[in-house]
């Protein structure tokens, strides 16, 4: 093993990682833990040429909503006979969150939003969308994780251009926004 990064990229984490050579390789199990003793599997990455001395590089990236405080990752490199290695152990912080906070964007919009979500517990978020009038031109309810978690909504290229009102409710917390639709 030449190198194993983790790097976080918005709510996922990329994982990086190269081999000098490989003998006999499988491929590589790539494997996650909240609190850095109990691991489990992630995904699996499969070997590139199980028999090389040339150097050979692989990415992962962990795409799981939910994610909070510190994610801990590694490798475990199995071989064609089912023997099997373990490698350094790097960790990613998502920091701690308290009750539910949320981001829209774009803002304005054309015809969808993306909401970001950090919750502190899982729970249903309510989303409910309505034009200058006080009409709901939108609604529909999301089951949410405890972390971060991003969740599209569409509300079509038809919906008159002007401002509209976004209320959402979590666990008895309630949100308020405004969004352009250009």
């Amino acid at each position: 093993m030449i190198y194993f990064s983790a790097a976080k990229q918005g709510k996922d984490v990329l994982l990086a990682w190269a081999t000098a050579m490989e003998k006999d390789n499988t491929g590589f199990e790539v494997q996650v833990s909240e609190d850095g003793l109990s691991f489990r599997r992630l995904g699996f990455v499969g070997t590139q040429n199980g028999n090389t001395v040339l150097r050979q590089e692989y990415r992962y990236t962990d795409r799981e909503n939910g994610k909070h405080g510190t994610r801990y990752y590694r490798l475990k490199q199995v071989d064609t006979d089912g023997g099997f290695e373990y490698f350094t152990t790097k960790a990613v912080s998502f920091g701690q969150v308290s009750g539910y906070s949320l981001k829209a964007y774009p803002n304005p919009f054309e015809s969808e939003v993306s909401l970001e979500l950090q919750a502190d517990q899982p729970g249903r978020l309510n989303v409910q969308v309505l034009d200058a009038m006080g009409k709901v031109v939108y609604t529909k309810q999301y089951a949410v994780e405890q972390g971060l978690s991003l969740e599209q909504i569409t509300l079509g290229q038809s919906l008159p251009k002007g401002i509209y009102f976004v209320r959402t409710e979590m666990n008895g917390t309630a949100s308020n926004f405004k969004l352009l639709k250009k």
